[in-house]
């Protein structure tokens, strides 16, 4: 059996993307931030992203901070030593799908009377 590393999260856009050009492809790098848990026991997670080729283009284009999306993509674990020698590690995700979900939701505004309802 082969192994199968498929993540699907959705949430919001921590920083506006990082978008880079070259000839060969288009690149951009985001923060995530996908909440978990309820009540007392609700907390977020951060993850950063990189996208390539269209959806890095799409990114670029139509997202911002505070987006709402849905990615899919291959989770990894990077490590590496600081400048002080101490080991550091953190999750990101390989982008290859991204979709729009709209923009951070603005409350309902209520008409001053009710002759401003159309209906």
């Amino acid at each position: 059996m082969a192994d199968y590393n498929k993540v699907t999260l959705m949430g919001r856009l921590t920083r506006n993307p990082e978008v880079k050009t070259n000839p060969a492809s288009t690149l951009a790098e985001f923060g995530f931030a996908v909440n978990k848990g309820k009540g007392d026991r609700k907390s977020t997670m951060y993850i950063e992203c990189t996208a390539w080729g269209q959806s890095a283009d799409f990114v670029g284009q139509y997202i911002v901070k505070g987006s709402n999306i849905l990615v899919e993509g291959e989770l990894r674990f990077d490590t590496w030593e600081d400048k002080d020698g101490s080991k550091r590690s953190k999750h990101k995700l390989d982008v290859y799908r991204v979709v729009s979900l709209g923009k951070s939701e603005a409350p309902a505004e209520e008409p001053e009377d009710d002759d401003a309802v159309p209906f």
